[in-house]
């Protein structure tokens, strides 16, 4: 299990079977390599509505995939996934298991957050998150139970208050990742932008190269 300080979150890469449908958890898993091979820094993967005995097959051939690529795996909402794979983490969102009985059970595991306003921030610093997930910044169909539109302005100010990793979410893509960086986010989460590609791989590496480049720019 990865602690924090492994942790890069330029580019967070979130998934799960549904957005990319596949018979088999092996096709599933052939899909990812390429993002996690050119330019993928995370791979968070959510199996909230696959049966158990599925999600836990899933879970473990995405847990090879990641170890392999020496990236940190962190599951969506499921602790007892998590621990179950051996998993890197877990991100929890407001209406999941409460972020101190997570941290508890996590032990020294990677423990995220899903923000959105600053009172979500002192939460999440004072429940033992490790990093938080800021968004979404832009308008997105993927999740519709994330608060209010943040804007840049919204990123910015909750990156100015916080004193972990902070992750921008929802509508990122290769036109507005940069924006993003340079806001204050640490790093960029996204799902369409890469997994609804034509060329997943070929996505990850254009959104890894505006972050990178944002991020010296930033720096």
């Amino acid at each position: 299990m990865r602690k924090i300080q492994d942790f890069d979150p330029r580019l967070y890469l979130a998934t799960d079977p549904a957005f990319i449908p596949c018979r088999e958890p092996a096709a599933f898993v052939d899909i990812l390599e390429p993002c996690l091979a050119q330019g993928c820094t995370v791979l968070q993967l959510r199996l909230k509505a696959t049966p158990a005995r599925v999600a836990y097959e899933i879970a473990l051939r995405v847990r090879e995939l990641t170890r392999r690529h020496q990236i940190p795996l962190i599951l969506n909402d499921r602790v007892d996934l998590a621990l179950a794979v051996e998993a890197d983490g877990v991100h929890l969102g407001r209406s999941d298991m409460p972020l101190e009985a997570a941290r508890r059970l996590m032990g020294g595991g990677i423990v995220g957050y899903s923000v959105n306003q600053p009172e979500h921030l002192q939460y999440a610093r004072e429940a033992g998150a490790d990093y938080v997930g800021a968004g979404p910044v832009f308008a997105t169909g993927t999740k519709q139970d994330t608060g209010g539109v943040l804007g840049l302005s919204g990123l910015s100010a909750l990156a100015e208050r916080a004193d972990m990793p902070v992750v921008a979410i929802g509508g990122i893509n290769s036109v507005n990742a940069a924006e993003a960086i340079r806001a204050g986010a640490n790093g960029v989460c996204v799902i369409s932008a890469v997994l609804a590609a034509v060329d997943p791989g070929a996505a990850a590496a254009e959104l890894r190269h505006h972050v990178d480049s944002a991020s010296r720019i930033a720096g």
